[in-house]
């Protein structure tokens, strides 16, 4: 937590919120420009302060509509030839047309999907759609999009800001969204039952002061999700994201990660996250995990909730064993996952498409 951030200028501001590594903020610009030919500028356009300081030290009036205002005038003083949207909460086909016509110079657009019940009108007048599974780039081809797989990818200059300060059996971090994680919650919950697991899940909260969002995440969800809902309310220890999720992934005897409902591919940002880190992982078991990791070697896998419990007794009795793992784990991502490694398949598919 920096409580000075507000005093700092635009540029101060915005290091220290990259260095904070949350999810990919800054890691864009230092492995695109790393490997040459390209000058890279990333807007947080929903950051509003960090943004709202770079209107004011730039001369950019704004009014309610700040957010599109601003990013207008970014798009404007940094003349992009491509604009690559980590976050399509934002742009819609009408605001894409109307930043075309206005600014001739952009040249393309390219979106990242990895949800896998996206709208995909919603992504119109995009020149490339990126994602992370088969199954959602077969949706992007049967609408005649160009759409292509991109791993994710992970910045070892992490490592380097981690502070390694705590000690925990077994973990859990991320989200539980209703709509999407119905299969990881209850997965969750009849593992917790077993297991003495630690959760750090950023959208639940007990906190009276919140009952609004409580109840309508309680409308969300099915009504026999409630009692898991609550249970893990009550032992949910906030939100973690950035430098404060790496040091709990690392400083973890075995960390889990689960897929989302209906997702039949393994993909996700956590695995790689995860074994980055350091972490010894265990995750719900996918056909397709062996193009990421070797089962039980780099990372450990489950295919049923009494396997898992099973598997996290069997590690958290077992040093020189999960410490193999962790340590295979992350020698394969800073090998064949690296963010420089993302940066040069990005490359590859926007020269294709330029």
């Amino acid at each position: 937590m920096h409580t000075n951030v507000c005093s700092l200028n635009y540029e101060d501001h915005k290091s220290i919120f990259e260095y904070d590594s949350y999810a990919e903020v800054g890691f864009w610009k230092l492995n695109l420009e790393k490997l040459g030919g390209y000058e890279v500028s990333e807007s947080y356009i929903d950051y509003e302060i960090l943004q709202k300081k770079w209107a004011l030290e730039n001369n950019s009036p704004f009014t309610r509509e700040w957010l599109k205002e601003i990013l207008e005038h970014q798009i404007e003083a940094f003349k992009p030839d491509v604009i690559y949207e980590d976050d399509a909460a934002y742009l819609n086909p009408i605001w894409r047309k109307a930043l075309k016509k206005k600014f001739p110079f952009i040249k393309r657009f390219i979106a990242w999907d990895g949800y896998i019940k996206s709208d995909v009108s919603r992504f119109e007048g995009c020149d490339l759609i990126l994602t992370c599974v088969e199954i959602i780039r077969q949706k992007y081809l049967n609408r005649q999009f160009k759409c292509e797989v991109l791993p994710f990818g992970f910045e070892p200059a992490i490592l380097d800001r981690m502070s390694r300060a705590g000690s925990y059996q077994t973990t859990f971090v991320g989200n539980i969204i209703p709509e999407i994680h119905s299969y990881r919650l209850r997965t969750l919950f009849n593992i917790y039952k077993s297991s003495d697991i630690e959760v750090w899940i950023s959208n639940f909260s007990d906190k009276a002061s919140d009952w609004k969002r409580r109840l309508n995440y309680y409308r969300q969800a099915r009504i026999s999700d409630w009692n898991k809902i609550y249970a893990f309310e009550r032992r949910n220890r906030g939100e973690a994201f950035g430098l404060r999720m790496y040091n709990i992934f690392h400083d973890s005897f075995v960390t889990l990660n689960i897929h989302g409902d209906g997702v039949k591919e393994a993909g996700n940002m956590r695995l790689i996250e995860a074994c980055g880190s350091g972490a010894c992982l265990l995750t719900d078991y996918k056909p397709n995990i062996s193009d990421y990791f070797i089962p039980d070697e780099e990372i450990v896998v489950f295919k049923s909730e009494a396997e898992a419990a099973e598997k996290i007794l069997a590690l958290s009795n077992d040093e020189g064993l999960r410490n193999a793992i962790a340590q295979k784990g992350q020698e394969k991502v800073l090998k064949h996952f690296s963010f420089l490694i993302r940066a040069s398949r990005f490359q590859e598919f926007l020269q294709a498409v330029l």
